[in-house]
């Protein structure tokens, strides 16, 4: 397999680093925005996970002839309507993530339901000799107090993947990454690589 670029399209850095991870053993070489250069407000107005990913991997397709990939994912709370959704990361915009987790917290007091999933779409752009692509994975889980965090970051501390003792905050990241809806999400693009560079 020839050495991939891929830009992934987001200023997260947390983010960069799970990618890091998860295409440990690739041969890709992994640049962020700031690796580039590329600084570009990006109106994320779809209305699903998916809509989002492709808005930010299509526009940074723009400013690069490199393969692109850009995610956009979030926690749904059944019990609350699937909130935050979409808006996960813009939800309380400017608090923390510790803020936000137990204001989440509080809003389901009063519901047994404690159920959850997060959902990670990621989109592809400018792959060699392939139209854009996009992957989706989901977790299943629960909402859990108290909050707890040695790794992880965002909504990790209070969720609780189905099958496990520990919040994604609790596990390490190799553990986190093989179960997550990212490393779902990203088993099926290193599949859809896989098989592109084999044909």
């Amino acid at each position: 397999m020839k050495k991939l670029h891929i830009v992934i399209a987001t200023g997260n850095q947390n983010k960069v680093r799970e990618y890091k991870e998860l295409f440990e053993g690739y041969p890709f070489e992994i640049t962020s925005l700031k690796d580039e250069g590329i600084s570009v407000d990006i109106d994320e107005n779809g209305t699903s996970f998916k809509e989002n990913a492709y808005i930010k991997a299509s526009t940074i397709a723009k400013y690069t002839s490199k393969i692109v990939i850009a995610d956009d994912s979030g926690l749904s709370i059944h019990a609350l309507d699937n909130f935050p959704g979409i808006r996960s990361a813009r939800f309380m915009e400017g608090s923390s993530y510790e803020e936000k987790n137990k204001v989440i917290i509080e809003k389901l007091q009063p519901f047994l339901d404690k159920s959850a999933h997060f959902t990670c779409a990621i989109a592809v752009c400018n792959y060699p000799n392939q139209q854009d692509q996009i992957f989706e994975g989901i977790c299943l889980g629960n909402i859990v107090e108290p909050i707890s965090s040695l790794h992880g970051f965002g909504y990790d501390p209070i969720f609780q993947p189905v099958g496990y003792d520990e919040t994604f905050g609790m596990m390490e990241d190799a553990k986190k990454n093989m179960i997550s809806h990212r490393g779902r999400a990203s088993k099926q693009l290193l599949e859809f690589i896989e098989k592109t560079m084999n044909d």
